[in-house]
């Protein structure tokens, strides 16, 4: 058969092991002329748009519960430290759906507190230090 022709010239014979077993092994030369070097994972990919939301390394602002730093909608705690106020942001979508909180709302009021500062954050870092296993994805278990 034609099409299969050029893979099968690539692709050599050999005896693996010392109980006979035939295999078919791919050379090395063939593997770099199909994909070429591997791919090195980009550390500033820049801005971004992915499903409705843009994702800004510079000038987003990073959700507590999904660690993703987004331009979306995020709601501030309030909440007074010894430094300040509480550093720590949530976006709407983690707010509604880990918490049932409208986050247009919670931006409204004055003295909101985030899930951390109350003591019923469910995300993987405090769980983890709370000594309880993390949660994970609920959407599958939601659906």
């Amino acid at each position: 058969t034609p099409p299969l022709l050029p893979f099968l010239e690539r692709v050599s014979m050999s005896k693996k092991g010392t109980d006979g077993e035939e295999s078919m092994v791919v050379s090395a030369q063939t593997r770099k002329a199909k994909r070429g070097p591997p791919r090195k994972r980009n550390p500033c990919p820049g801005i971004r748009r992915v499903g409705g939301r843009i994702y800004d390394p510079k000038n987003g602002k990073t959700c507590h519960q999904c660690r993703q730093k987004t331009t979306d909608f995020t709601v501030a705690c309030r909440q007074p430290r010894k430094k300040g106020l509480c550093p720590i942001h949530f976006c709407h979508k983690c707010l509604s759906n880990r918490y049932g909180e409208d986050a247009e709302d919670k931006a409204k009021e004055a003295g909101w507190t985030c899930p951390k500062c109350r003591g019923i954050c469910n995300c993987s870092l405090c769980r983890k230090k709370k000594g309880e296993t993390p949660t994970g994805i609920l959407a599958h278990a939601a659906k």
